[in-house]
């Protein structure tokens, strides 16, 4: 009974410096996995983000008449509200991104363009016109139109790009700030400047 025991306690021992000394899987190289999956994981819930949204409003006026001889007559006139709603919004699928899990490093290859999208209401605020000349559907359509387009004009979209930019480096910033935890390097290929992790 004894030689049993004795011999049961040595298996253990062997098996305990067994287990030290060789282990069977390399715990390093399963943190670097698993690392590396979280970070996939959550740059994979990244979609479409609307970086910047700013309101824009103008009032719009339009006039003709007849001229005859240096007269006119049959004036008419209309003034509209225009107002915008612009965004401009970045569809982060489309972000290139490289993860080297053996050097712990993730590469920014592409990052997405800047989608503006405009999104207009025009209000008439007044309407005035002859019995001779009235506005027809189409010319108040027409009109419009061209307000819409004229307040379009007006919107400095570098501004809002650059404003769009910022956004952008802050959210992925969510992101990256977890691989830094882990200290994986950030390496940026693309030609925009990111400030947080360079």
């Amino acid at each position: 009974m004894r030689q049993k025991l004795f011999w049961l306690f040595i298996g253990l021992v062997l098996g305990l410096l067994v287990f030290k000394f060789f282990p069977f899987f390399d715990s390093k190289k399963s943190n670097v996995r698993q690392e590396s999956q979280m970070i996939s994981f959550e740059l994979q819930k990244l979609n479409k983000m609307v970086a910047v949204e700013k309101q824009y409003a103008n009032l719009y006026s339009h006039q003709d008449a007849y001229d005859f001889l240096d007269f006119s007559f049959g004036e008419k006139k209309v003034i509209l509200l225009v107002k915008t709603k612009v965004q401009v919004s970045y569809d982060l699928n489309q972000m290139k991104v490289e993860l080297d899990s053996i050097n712990k490093k993730i590469v920014i290859q592409k990052l997405p363009d800047a989608k503006f999208e405009s999104f207009p209401s025009v209000e008439f605020k007044s309407l005035d016109q002859s019995i001779i000349n009235q506005f027809t559907k189409d010319q108040l359509n027409q009109i419009k139109n061209k307000a819409a387009l004229e307040i379009e004009k007006n919107i400095d979209k570098k501004e809002l790009e650059e404003a769009a930019e910022v956004q952008l480096m802050e959210n992925l910033s969510k992101v990256f700030l977890l691989a830094k935890v882990y200290n994986w390097q950030i390496e940026n290929q693309t030609p925009i400047k990111l400030i947080p992790f360079d």
